[in-house]
């Protein structure tokens, strides 16, 4: 059974020593931010990376909070989807972070298929029996014709 989360609160993510992200719980909002960003990426761009724009798109869409972040002269910056793309980029680590504790979790549960998979404990319906006929076995053929002589057909050397 799935049990859905009705709390929706978001959750905290430490992303690097004295960073910290909130995120809203991942779901098909988060994927299709994800993929619209990567598909506006890699049409106005033929060497963007569809992968690392994904995971900026839904960082961009769920962050709602940060700490840790602030300018050069040490005021705290106020979160925008435009500063938490910079933060990204800028920091590998963290990009990597939130990809890990994030976007992958979203893309696991995508993979599961929960729903159409076959049950561990063997009690799902049993496939329906095949209905292709067995192929008939190769016959052995002779050659029809014998192999054409090889002759050298570089030029005379002057």
């Amino acid at each position: 059974m799935f049990v859905l989360d009705q709390t929706a609160a978001p959750v905290w993510l430490d992303v690097a020593q004295d960073i910290r992200i909130a995120f809203r719980p991942a779901g098909t909002e988060c994927l299709a931010a994800g993929r619209r960003a990567a598909r506006l990426a890699v049409r106005d761009d033929d060497t963007a990376d569809g992968t690392v724009a994904f995971v900026m798109g839904c960082a961009r869409w769920g962050a709602v909070a940060w700490e840790g972040i602030g300018n050069d002269e040490g005021e705290v910056l106020a979160l925008t989807p435009e500063g938490v793309g910079r933060l990204l980029d800028q920091r590998p680590d963290i990009y990597q972070a939130v990809d890990d504790q994030y976007v992958g979790p979203l893309l696991e549960l995508l993979a599961e298929k929960k729903g159409s998979s076959p049950s561990p404990t063997g009690i799902s319906a049993r496939a329906a029996p095949p209905t292709a006929k067995r192929a008939r076995k190769e016959r052995k053929t002779k050659p029809t014709a014998p192999s054409a002589p090889i002759e050298n057909t570089s030029p005379p050397a002057p």
